[in-house]
């Protein structure tokens, strides 16, 4: 065949073959429908070719390409979002409990610091350096530098593998777009309040914690999760998850000492003395017009790496006797207070 001008001349003979679009600079209509689409225009008008019976005739198929660095993420242009996917129990507990730590950890800066929350818009300083009261940070334990740290290290989110923070003017709600163009976002943090959430898979929507999964098929196979442009966590991210979890347990212990007449919470019997209000003797159902403390932590914390929140009494000196999710020297009220997170089998302790 042969092309003369913008007309399409068919050799005597042959079957007519559609013209397909060709996408250049002068088709801005085109240029605009999302990458994806684009591709899929073209996978749809090849097979209709195919299905034609076109013979002896040259297929000619352009296909806009973007830039070669371009993920899953980033490639969203033109407003498009990707539908956030349901995750598995075990991810949805992971995302809950490391919500609870970074709003801890907010928490107790808020209360060391006069109420001030601690700024994370430049990075994660502010909760793993030692600060001052005006906030100033240190990487060293000096001077007026005596707060924190509050977390051990950047929480990576569990279901996209990202610890970037993106501070917002208010969270949105579950299932939302995240605010801007920023790509790549594991944590929503709201300016004013300290608020917290966590987003998707894509990082470009809220986490919906009502998207689960009935069946954990990372562990029986069958659905899969759509990819991520970024890795999943692995047993070493939920490793330094279990740790981030124990030293934010730590602080908020000592928080709770400090507070209660140098007593310690009873964790064994339950997390109640954590995650509910309690007066100064430290009772959960505390009188009308008392004075009460806490909560310490947003809800019953979770070992990532086991998925167990049983708790057992004991020095950390032995393996637990029997699969628990993380052990804490209490001793009928005597013991340090020390807590350790164990490993996934739920018997030996994670320094």
């Amino acid at each position: 065949m042969d092309l003369h001008g913008d007309k399409l001349i068919e050799p005597v003979g042959t079957v007519p073959m559609p013209v397909l679009p060709i996408e250049t600079s002068e088709c801005p209509p085109f240029a605009r429908v999302p990458t994806r689409r684009r591709r899929l225009i073209a996978l749809t008008a090849l097979t209709a070719l195919a299905a034609a019976g076109v013979g002896g005739a040259v297929l000619l198929a352009l296909q806009h390409r973007g830039p070669a660095t371009a993920s899953a993420a980033s490639a969203v242009s033109d407003g498009y979002v990707p539908t956030s996917p349901p995750v598995s129990p075990r991810d949805r507990s992971a995302v809950l409990q490391n919500l609870s730590v970074l709003a801890s950890a907010i928490d107790l800066y808020s209360t060391e610091h006069d109420g001030a929350r601690p700024d994370l818009s430049g990075g994660w300083g502010p909760l793993i350096d030692y600060t001052s009261l005006r906030g100033r940070l240190s990487p060293t334990k000096a001077g007026d530098c005596i707060y924190g740290p509050y977390l051990r290290q950047p929480l990576v989110n569990p279901l996209n593998g990202s610890s970037k923070v993106l501070v917002v003017d208010a969270l949105p709600v579950p299932g939302a777009p995240v605010p801007g163009t920023v790509a790549g976002v594991g944590w929503l943090v709201e300016r004013r309040t300290g608020g917290v959430a966590a987003t998707d898979a894509f990082g470009r929507r809220a986490f919906d914690a009502s998207s689960v999964r009935s069946v954990d098929v990372d562990a029986v196979g069958g659905w899969t999760m759509p990819p991520s442009p970024w890795a999943p966590a692995s047993d070493d991210a939920r490793r330094s998850n279990v740790q981030t979890t124990v030293q934010t347990l730590r602080s908020q212990i000592a928080l709770y000492k400090l507070q209660h007449q140098d007593a310690l919470p009873d964790l064994v019997t339950s997390w109640d003395p954590l995650v509910k209000k309690t007066d100064v003797a430290g009772s959960t159902s505390p009188a009308a017009g008392v004075q009460t403390f806490g909560p310490y932590m947003q809800e019953t914390p979770v070992n990532s790496l086991n998925g167990s929140s049983r708790i057992a009494d004991g020095d950390g000196t032995a393996p637990a006797g029997t699969a628990v999710g993380f052990v804490y020297d209490y001793a009928g009220g005597a013991g340090s207070g020390k807590i350790w997170g164990t490993n996934v089998y739920g018997r030996t302790l994670i320094p």
